[in-house]
């Protein structure tokens, strides 16, 4: 004969079991879907070739490498230096598979430099990208491509020249920028200042009527009791 509360338990006992088979089966499905998923991604990486794949790379370091993570910017900045000696070393001895070598570790290291910055700066992804692109197009407006179409430098002499021009235009706006940045904020300093002072001088004067208007009630009152 089973009691009541024997039976009860066996059922709570079969719906834990049955729980914990769910919880197991569900635990192996999302395993197996991650394994799924790490096995696509990792396929996905080893069709990828040349920049993708550099890019590729990068970014899966920066996304779950310890020792990427340990790294910071001036380190990595460091090495890069290292490679670009190396470089000149090896183009000055013209070791052509050296040189390939060479240049892979400065696009490697270039790559690092640049995922590190970002999430040490905190700064959009393409940023830097962008800005890189916008300043050689400003200064090369001698480029059909991007240009007016007129300017086209016929020697490098003649894109030297307009280089130099458009990169000192560049600076002259970017100073002129800044000194008006400059006085806005002298001019909202001097007018902070001159409010801070009208009102301290208000201030004054009333705190000085109300003194003497209290002296005089003072007064009055001090004679009317005599």
């Amino acid at each position: 004969r089973t009691l009541p509360h024997q039976h009860t338990s066996k059922i709570h006992h079969s719906k834990m079991s049955s729980n914990s088979v769910d919880t197991q089966v569900i635990s192996n499905n999302s395993k197996h879907s991650l394994d799924r998923t790490t096995m696509n991604r990792s396929n996905n990486h080893n069709s990828l070739v040349g920049s993708e794949r550099l890019f590729s790379l990068v970014h899966c370091l920066g996304q779950s490498c310890p020792w990427t993570a340990s790294v910071d910017s001036l380190t990595m900045l460091s090495w890069l230096s290292s490679e670009v000696k190396e470089l000149k070393h090896e183009i000055q001895n013209n070791h052509q598979e050296e040189i390939i070598s060479e240049l892979g570790d400065i696009l490697f290291d270039t790559l690092m430099l640049e995922m590190i910055c970002r999430k040490t700066f905190q700064f959009p992804k393409e940023k830097a990208w962008q800005m890189a692109a916008e300043k050689v197009e400003r200064r090369t407006p001698y480029m059909k491509e991007w240009g007016d179409g007129v300017s086209i430098a016929r020697t490098s002499e003649e894109a030297e020249v307009l280089w130099q021009a458009a990169k000192a235009n560049e600076r002259t706006k970017q100073k002129n920028k800044k000194s008006a940045h400059h006085d806005k904020h002298k001019f909202s300093r001097s007018s902070s200042s001159r409010v801070v002072l009208e009102f301290v001088n208000t201030n004054i004067v009333s705190a000085t009527a109300v003194g003497f208007l209290l002296g005089m009630c003072v007064s009055n009152l001090a004679s009317r009791k005599k």
